[in-house]
């Protein structure tokens, strides 16, 4: 079984994918993905605990960790490593980054810009997620915020960045090199037919070492 590579996460969406969340999942951990981002905004409180607790007992298999969107509750009863935020919570609820903290959750947000960027770390936020870097299917019209902008945030901004959108195998290496940290992998790993071997063609491109 492949080692987890933490340069490596999957976006969740049931919705995209033609097989059971968590057997999709199952592949793709198998293939060595080291993190899983639950993100089912649809499902209520009860619905996304239970599957907050398949998608852990996986992670845990596999040494994988399991981030969950938005619902503290969930993230916390499933023991989860860490609770991510959509950049307009910060707004919304201030106070959930320092509660998520104070319970030992490391605190991811979403962000577009090098202003949301450092708003989400004045917040104490310990990961940015940042995209869409290429066009994609989820993000209509969006022509990609490309690798130059990638390249200003990281070196702006001093937490970890995570980059999303539109990415392929052969732009991997661009992206670890222009400062992220993280591949994030959502429309492609939940629409593949074979999602371990596109997890392997990813590993094959990323460097030894992560640049950072």
């Amino acid at each position: 079984m492949p080692a987890c590579d933490f340069r490596l996460a999957l976006i969740t969406d049931r919705h995209l994918s033609p097989r059971p969340l968590a057997e999709v999942t199952d592949k793709i951990l198998a293939a060595g993905v080291g993190w899983v981002l639950l993100r089912e905004k649809d499902l209520t409180e009860a619905e996304l605990m239970k599957l907050a607790g398949t998608l852990k007992s996986l992670t845990e298999r596999y040494g994988a960790r399991l981030i969950v969107n938005s619902s503290l509750p969930a993230a916390l009863a499933t023991q989860a490593y860490g609770l991510h935020l959509p950049f307009a919570s910060l707004e919304r609820e201030p106070e959930v980054v320092k509660l998520a903290k104070d319970k030992g959750l490391r605190v991811g947000v979403s962000i577009h810009s090098l202003e949301e960027g450092r708003l989400a770390l004045k917040a104490e936020a310990d990961t940015l997620l940042f995209g869409p870097i290429a066009p994609t299917k989820s993000k209509p019209g969006h022509p990609g915020h490309g690798l130059a902008v990638l390249r200003e945030l990281t070196k702006r901004l001093a937490q970890p960045l995570w980059a999303v959108g539109g990415l392929k195998p052969d732009m991997t290496r661009e992206i670890l090199w222009a400062g992220a940290t993280t591949i994030c992998l959502r429309s492609s790993l939940m629409t593949a037919e074979d999602p371990g071997s596109l997890v392997a063609r990813f590993k094959m491109a990323l460097p030894p070492e992560s640049p950072n």
